[in-house]
């Protein structure tokens, strides 16, 4: 049951990023005003996903029930939210981050951004999976 919620959230989560990295693959040079123009589309991407993420913890639970396994759906919902809510920020702000760098040095962000973050979202689900685990004492 965990390996599969992991492999949905990462699958999701890449599709998620993917997002990110379109929103904030502008051409803006400073950080701050890039964050400021994309917030209301990083908030609407965020609602999508922890709805998601609710609906993975509904899952986990439905699966614990048919294979005998007890489980508590608030703790599952939680766990799938908190590590949603640690990911997202740290994914977001590194998008931007790369986004504006790339840019300042006269480089493309397409070229960067979306390979970039593809590739540190996995990671970084993974970890805040483990820190959502290890803060919640599971």
């Amino acid at each position: 049951m965990f390996r599969k919620h992991v492999e949905a959230t990462t699958d999701l989560r890449w599709e998620e990023q993917s997002l990110l990295a379109m929103v904030t693959a502008i051409p803006i040079a400073s950080f701050r005003r890039a964050l400021k123009e994309t917030f209301a589309d990083l908030v609407s991407v965020e609602i999508a996903v922890a709805t998601w993420h609710i609906l993975f913890g509904l899952v986990a639970f439905l699966i614990g029930k048919v294979t005998g396994l007890s489980s508590d759906i608030a703790f599952l919902v939680m766990i799938a939210l908190v590590s949603n809510l640690i990911s997202f920020l740290f994914i977001s702000l590194f998008s931007i981050a790369v986004a504006t760098q790339t840019f300042k040095r006269g480089l493309d962000p397409d070229n960067f951004v979306i390979p970039l973050v593809a590739s540190v979202s996995d990671v970084s689900a993974t970890l805040a999976l483990m820190a959502t685990l290890t803060i919640l004492g599971v």
